[in-house]
């Protein structure tokens, strides 16, 4: 029985394994990036960040025993999302779950200036958290640490996906 789940789940992991896959993702992100609005672009890293949990075991491995809530709005209140990170039904599993709004309570706060301050943070080829606090481009109340956890892992998605070089 137990062979036969694992079949099922490599099965799922070449899935999302697969070069279409990450290319429509790759996709949206790019034409979300390059529009005037950019209001999914924090949504579709969100969801391109729990399909590469899905798929990619080393990547999993940076929530493992990790339980936290982020909250993501601009100060226009356009964008808002979450990413909750939870144990998950198996012992010992633990997932990340988007909600496609802002969530008051929460480990981490970050108000980004607009969708723009947004993408030079998380998409650029050299973040710099510090540098986005002094020029008033984002703004955060929590763990320091747990943001530039998030940093770190966008950074692996925007590698992933192609998004820099």
């Amino acid at each position: 029985m137990m062979e036969f789940i694992r079949n099922i789940i490599r099965a799922i992991v070449e899935f999302f394994n697969r070069k279409p896959v990450i290319q429509r993702i790759r996709k949206k992100i790019i034409n979300e990036m390059t529009s005037e609005k950019m209001d999914r672009l924090l949504e579709l890293l969100l969801e391109a960040m729990k399909i590469l949990f899905w798929a990619n075991r080393d990547f999993k491995s940076n929530i493992n025993k990790f339980k936290a809530v982020y909250s993501f709005k601009t100060k226009d209140g356009k964008m808002g999302a979450s990413a909750v990170f939870t144990r998950g039904f198996l012992p010992g599993s633990y997932k990340m779950k988007v909600v496609k709004q802002y969530l008051p309570d929460n480990n981490v706060e970050v108000t980004f200036k607009d969708g723009r301050s947004l993408c030079e943070l998380l998409l650029s080829e050299n973040p710099d958290i510090f540098n986005g606090i002094l020029e008033n481009k984002l703004e955060f109340s929590g763990n320091l640490s747990y943001l530039m956890k998030f940093v770190y892992m966008s950074r692996h998605i925007a590698y992933t996906f192609g998004l820099v070089s």
